[in-house]
């Protein structure tokens, strides 16, 4: 009777939907995203050079101001709820991957994994956090060699 059980079990498990292929992506559920308010440094990018200022700030309702790298001007986006951000304009949905219990890192990405950010409340990031950070983008399909 063991036997009958365990094989209707793996003939059902056979039938089951195969896992997508390709890259997935994440992001952090229950996501507020006033916890995304103020300066942050971009320390680390994938799809552009690393190094600028997001300004995060006035909130509206569910829409914020942003002061984005290589803006020509401050951008509005939304909280989608669910740790996704519509910036208007190209910028487009960001997934928040990751942010860290105290709120001093938060690692972005695009669904098509065009662009990708570790942010960090300061230019100097610890190595755990950056090390976490790392790891989070490694785990959503993004290729750690390309992360400048």
């Amino acid at each position: 009777m063991r036997a009958f059980f365990l094989a209707a079990l793996l003939a059902l498990s056979a039938c089951g939907t195969p896992a997508p292929e390709g890259p997935r992506m994440t992001s952090v559920v229950g996501y507020d995203a006033a916890r995304f308010m103020g300066q942050w440094v971009e320390v680390a990018a994938v799809g552009r050079a690393p190094g600028g200022t997001w300004s995060i700030h006035d909130r509206e309702g569910a829409t914020f101001f942003a002061a984005l790298p290589g803006a020509e001007n401050v951008v509005t986006f939304t909280d989608r709820g669910n740790g996704r951000l519509e910036f208007a304009g190209a910028t487009g949905t960001l997934f928040v991957l990751w942010a860290d219990a105290d709120d001093r890192t938060v690692v972005l990405g695009r669904p098509d994994h065009s662009f990708g950010a570790i942010l960090n409340k300061s230019a100097d990031i610890s190595p755990d956090r950056l090390k976490a950070a790392r790891d989070v983008m490694e785990w959503n399909g993004y290729d750690l060699g390309s992360l400048r």
